[in-house]
C-alpha cells in the first residue's frame, strides 16, 4: 500500500472517529446524562520537548447515582481486534471497580455500537481473536446508539 493511501485511510478514520465523539455526546445529552470530555494531554521531557499523552479514557458521564468512564472507538470493519486494546487505559479503569468502565465501540460497517466493561477487556488482552457483534459479553447500543443500555 502507498504512503499517500496509509495517510488517505488514516485521515478517514481520524475524520470518523472525531464523528462519532460529536454523536457519544449528543446521545448522551439527549439521554439526560450529565457528559465531561477528558483531552488529550502533553508531558514535558525536556527543555522544549513536550510528548502527547493519552487519556486514560475519553469521557466521564453521570446520571442520578451512575457514573461510568467510557472510551470510544471505531472501527471500519465488524471486529474490533483484541491487540487495539490500550492497556494503560484498561489498568486504569479497572481501577475504579466500584464505576461502570469501558468500551464503546462502533462497528461502521455493521452500522451498530456496543458497550464492554473494562473487566472483560481485560481478560480479552491476553487473548487472540477479536470482539464481534455477538459476543455475549457486549451490551448492544444498537445503531441508535442507546446509552441508558448501559446503566
Amino acid at each position: 500500500m502507498s504512503t499517500e493511501r496509509k495517510r488517505a485511510g488514516g485521515r478517514e478514520a481520524q475524520s470518523m472517529g472525531s464523528f462519532f465523539e460529536i454523536l457519544f455526546h449528543q446521545r448522551c445529552l439527549w439521554a439526560g446524562f450529565e457528559v465531561t470530555r477528558i483531552p488529550d494531554g502533553c508531558k514535558q521531557i525536556g527543555p522544549g520537548r513536550i510528548v502527547r499523552v493519552t487519556s486514560p479514557f475519553d469521557w466521564i458521564i453521570s446520571k442520578d447515582a451512575f457514573i461510568g468512564l467510557i472510551d470510544t472507538k471505531s472501527t471500519k470493519g465488524k471486529s474490533f481486534a483484541h491487540s487495539a486494546i490500550d492497556r494503560n487505559q484498561i489498568s486504569e479503569m479497572i481501577k475504579h471497580k466500584n464505576l461502570t468502565s469501558g468500551y464503546v465501540i462502533w462497528f461502521r460497517e455493521l452500522d451498530r455500537c456496543v458497550f464492554i466493561k473494562s473487566s472483560d477487556l481485560h481478560q480479552r488482552m491476553f487473548e487472540t481473536g477479536s470482539i464481534k457483534l455477538g459476543d455475549r459479553d457486549l451490551i448492544d447500543l444498537g445503531p441508535k446508539l442507546d446509552i441508558k443500555e448501559i446503566l
